[in-house]
Formats: C-alpha cells, structure tokens, sequence
C-alpha cells in the first residue's frame, strides 16, 4: 500500500484544502495518506476522516500578530510596512520555531514510513524538501495560489495581470526602493524596533543553517504542480500572463465536503425565498477593516439583500444575537455547502485562492475586495474572466459598491459567464490526474 505524508505548515486553510482533496481521493482509491498540520487547522483533516498529525501551533508560544493594521493599509501602505505587522511579527518569528520543531515533526513523518511527501510549498519548502531527501523518498510540492500568479512580474503579482503600464513602472520602482530604504529609514526611525528585527532575522539565519546541515540530501525526484484556476488564465488570458513553465498545472481539485448546512441556517434561507442571499467571507487570517464591513453592511441592507456573514469575530453594528435578521452573523459555515446551495446566489469576498476557486466550481459570481497578498491578483483575475467585480477596503465609495453588489447579485450575463466557468472547471478537475502522477513517482523510487 503506497503511504503518503501530507505536509502542510501553515494556518491558513486556503493552503489545506486542496491537499486535503487530494488525500480523500488518495485515500478513496486504496493509498495510506497521513496529514500533518498545525493546531490552528487540526480539525479540519479529522473532519474528513483521515489520520492526522498535530505539529504544534504555527506561532509556537507566542500570540498571533494582530493584523488588523496591516489589513488596513492599501498595496502601498502594505509594501512598505509589511515588515512591522507581517513579516516581523508573524513570520521571522513562526518561521524560527519551526525550523526548531524540525526534528521532532521529522521523527513523526518517518514513523509512518512514507513512500512519497504531498506539501504545502508557500512556508519554507526547504523544510519538507529536507525531510524527503533525509527519507529518500519523492516530494510533490502544490504550489497553493492556483494560479500563475509566482511567474509574473513585481507589479503584476502585486496589482494583477493587464495593469496600465504607468502603474507597473511605478509599481515596480517602489519595490525596487523599498528593497534598499526600508532597513534604512527604520533604523533611523524605529531603532528598537529594527534591532529586534536583526535579532529575529539572525536567529532565523541560524536556525536555516543547522536545518540545512541536518538534511542536506536532496529529494530524489521533486515535483512542482497547482490546483486551481490557473487552467482558466491559461485559456482565457494568456494574452496577459506569463505561464509558469517549471510548475504544472493539473486543474482544480474539487471543494472538500465541510459537511451540510445546520437545520436552523436552512430553514432561515428558506424563510423569504424572494429575496436573493448572499455569502460574505474573508478568510480566518486578516480581518476586513471597520470602515469597509460597516459600509458593506449599509450596501447589503439598502439592496434589500439577506446576508450570512462568516468571520471570526461579529464585524461591527451587526448584532451576533440576532438570527432572524437580514444580515446573519456566524463563526464558521461550511462554505462549499452553501456557495454549492441555490438560494445563496453571489459571493463577497476576499478573493483568496481556494475561495475564488470554490465560488468559480459552483459558479457563483463574486464580489471581490482583496485584503492583502495574492488576493489582489486573484480580483483582477477574477474581473478579467467574467465571474465578478472588484471593490476597494477603503469603505469609500458607498453608492459604487451598492451598485457593484446589486450587479454581482442580479446581472444575467455575469451569473451566465460564472456558471461557463464553473462547467470549464469541473471538466479540468485534476484530482486523478494528480493520483496518477503520485503512483508513477512511487513506482519509479522502489
């Protein structure tokens, strides 16, 4: 029986989901996948019923950085502070820890004796590339934006594919600039602070250079592949990306099954059928700002649309007591279920990878108002194929984004070009594809 570590090292579900299609269909067709994750995302391989490793919490002792400053700050703002609220906070630091849980997380990949590692390649893929080559066994390494988004250049990655030339100049000169000024400036400015910064960028160093002496082998063969929408940029904007030649591009994996929708969220969909509901999600990771949930709040109402919003935290002057309202409040919801539900009939939000995905397969049209990282190139990408529109976080703008979502909700040819999409997704579902090339790589490492 083929056995297959499944390796994902970050909190952010949107790298687990399709790694976690990828194991049920493994393990649906007679293959051993064990998944590894951190806390933060240990329910969720469990709820699929598959054997599940906890490898501690991503941040380790320390508190998840509040990013709600960072959320707040638009492309420019995040370009050059994104040192202070992200990569200061949350990476140098999770990234520290990880390197020094290494060998214990090593010890419990080798006791299910894989043949093969399936992994997350966004957080460190020299960690699991070092695990296979200790173990002499192949990696497939998912790249988890689904898109060709990593091959583009600086203000492309940045803005999206298509942007007016003076924006990629002057996008790509900042980038280049604060290269060079922000450690700088910040040591002018911010003397304590860029002190740590050395100190935790140091230990960094440190941890790498005894993480790379422990497991110095290479894998003996690597695979680099993504599962999403990059099949639709391929066919439908190739005029405007550059393709990743050294990734493949297997299509999408379908959604994962987050189980039906609870009896009193359906019967409360059903109530007035007249009126057409919305879903509204942002991730887990970086909160939508106060400004732009209380203006998006003002459009839902006065469009007379009912609303399940989904977030960690009740976004402000909505009431979480209130569940018979317009707009419903709620911790979590099964996504899949609900975007795959005919009553729910569009989707705000923040254009992360595996959500543009999920709303794209059910063809819901989208409502995009990136919040930070890829979600940008995955709104413009959206916008370009038809499938939505896109909105800023600012919360200005109030009578735009009325329109916008009145569109996204009511405009028959976008909810016909989404549903196209979606029908071009499901024949370039990827799953078994990606079985075969797990067994070809198992066979041809005896």
């Amino acid at each position: 029986m083929t056995r297959i570590a499944v390796v994902c090292l970050t909190p952010a579900l949107g790298h687990l989901r399709p790694l976690l299609s990828i194991a049920a269909a493994a393990r649906d067709s007679g293959m051993e996948p064990t998944v590894f994750v951190p806390d933060e995302l240990d329910r969720f391989p469990r709820s699929e019923g598959l054997s599940t490793v906890n490898t501690g919490s991503f941040y380790g002792a320390e508190p998840a950085p509040d990013l709600a400053g960072f959320a707040a700050r638009g492309i420019l703002g995040q370009t050059w502070h994104g040192q202070i609220e992200w990569t200061r906070e949350g990476r140098l630091t999770a990234d520290t820890e990880l390197l020094r849980r290494a060998p214990a997380i090593f010890e419990a990949v080798r006791e299910v004796q894989p043949d093969l590692i399936l992994a997350d390649e966004h957080r460190l893929a020299s960690v699991v590339r070092g695990f296979a080559g200790e173990l002499r066994i192949p990696v497939v390494a998912n790249v988890s934006t689904g898109t060709h988004r990593l091959c583009q250049p600086p203000a492309a990655v940045r803005h999206g594919p298509g942007i007016p030339r003076a924006l990629e100049f002057a996008s790509n000169s900042l980038a280049k600039g604060r290269t060079r000024l922000f450690p700088l400036i910040q040591r002018v400015t911010r003397p304590d602070q860029s002190r740590r910064d050395r100190a935790l960028s140091s230990d960094l160093a440190a941890a790498k250079e005894a993480f790379s002496k422990q497991y110095a082998q290479a894998p003996p063969a690597e695979v680099r592949i993504t599962a999403g929408i990059g099949i639709l940029e391929t066919r439908h904007l190739a005029h405007l990306i550059r393709a990743c030649p050294e990734v493949r591009d297997f299509g999408p994996t379908a959604p994962i099954d987050t189980g039906p929708i609870p009896e009193d969220l359906a019967g409360w969909l059903s109530s007035t059928n007249d009126d057409p509901a919305v879903l509204v999600a942002f991730g887990s990771m970086v909160p939508l700002p106060d400004p732009a949930a209380k203006s998006l709040a003002l459009a839902l109402r006065a469009n007379s649309f009912r609303a399940i919003w989904a977030s960690p935290k009740p976004p402000p002057g909505i009431d979480p007591a209130d569940r018979s309202g317009r707009i419903r409040w709620e911790p979590w919801v099964p996504q899949s279920a609900l975007l795959g539900d005919d009553r729910v009939r569009a989707f705000v939000t923040h254009a992360g990878s595996g959500s543009t995905q999920e709303a794209i397969w059910f063809g819901k049209p989208m409502l995009c108002i990136p919040l930070a990282w890829d979600q940008y190139y995955n709104a413009r990408v959206v916008e370009l194929l038809g499938a939505g529109l896109r909105h800023t976080k600012s919360g200005r703008g109030q009578a735009r984004l009325r329109r916008k979502l009145s569109t996204v909700v009511s405009d028959p040819k976008l909810a016909e070009r989404s549903t196209q999409l979606g029908g071009e997704l499901r024949q370039a579902e990827g799953t078994e594809p990606i079985l075969a090339l797990i067994r070809a790589l198992v066979s041809d490492n005896p």
